[in-house]
């Protein structure tokens, strides 16, 4: 039960540090956040907790994709 609330704030915290970053709603940054995972084919989890232990940048979370 601890792991999952710790989980919880660790990726709230991510929403909110992308958030502020790009000026956008909690929502957007939430999307932004699951489109990176995805796009790089890493865990949601682990995206988060380089971003709230500082080893990931925001700006890395906001590069535009393009499909080729």
């Amino acid at each position: 039960m601890q792991s999952a609330i710790t989980a919880k704030a660790t990726f709230d915290i991510a929403k909110g540090m992308v958030a502020v970053y790009a000026g956008v709603a909690i929502s957007e940054a939430t999307h932004l956040l699951t489109d990176y995972a995805t796009w790089n084919q890493v865990r949601l989890g682990d995206t988060v907790q380089a971003l709230v232990s500082s080893t990931r940048e925001p700006a890395v979370i906001l590069v535009p994709r393009t499909r080729g």
